[in-house]
């Protein structure tokens, strides 16, 4: 999602866009998804350094991380690009709940993207957000089921929510890029 994000920021520069432009979008609730993220990713941390709460409820945590994400997210629906967002995170938050917390990844799927030791490592290592895909997975075509092979930097698997994620994230990056420098010239025209 990182390589997305950042072919995004590429493609504004080759279309003369200006990354201080994004500072004129009007993003509002960005305390809630910070809040989200540091508590989805603290809590992983945590549950892998074997934090006895973290490691116990650390499935829960993560689910619950989605909420603050998911307002924030609500809070600028009127920008470009943030309503895929919204969508692509509640599919995500879905599939997890419906999986004990964890995202189901479909190991034939990894290995046809060139991540060899998916399988193994997921059965025999503990992974706080991701379980292997098996006969019980709910909602399985939500789960990681999207090759992400090379030429990518970090081949890997995506879901239906990461690719909503990262068109809503291109789309907001370009508005705020490029629109935002429209504006101003049009603004300097008149």
């Amino acid at each position: 999602m990182i390589e997305a994000v950042a072919l995004s920021f590429l493609i504004g520069l080759l279309r003369r866009g200006s990354i201080r432009s994004l500072a004129s979008l009007d993003l509002k609730g960005t305390e809630w998804i910070f809040f989200g993220a540091v508590l989805q990713y603290g809590s992983v941390w945590l549950a892998a350094r074997g934090v006895p709460f973290f490691a116990a409820y650390g499935g829960l945590i993560f689910v619950v991380s989605f909420i603050p994400l998911l307002y924030g997210v609500w809070r600028s629906l009127h920008l470009p690009g943030m309503a895929w967002v919204g969508v692509g995170l509640a599919l995500n938050m879905l599939v997890i709940a419906a999986n004990g917390g964890r995202m189901p990844v479909d190991a034939q799927m990894a290995a046809w993207a060139g991540l060899d030791g998916v399988e193994e490592a997921l059965l025999n290592e503990p992974d706080f957000r991701h379980v292997l895909m098996d006969e019980k997975t709910r909602l399985r075509f939500l789960g990681d089921v999207i090759p992400v092979p090379r030429p990518f930097p970090r081949p890997g698997v995506a879901s239906v929510g990461d690719l909503f994620i990262v068109a809503g994230l291109f789309l907001l990056v370009q508005r705020g890029m490029v629109g935002g420098r429209r504006r101003t010239l049009q603004r300097g025209r008149a």
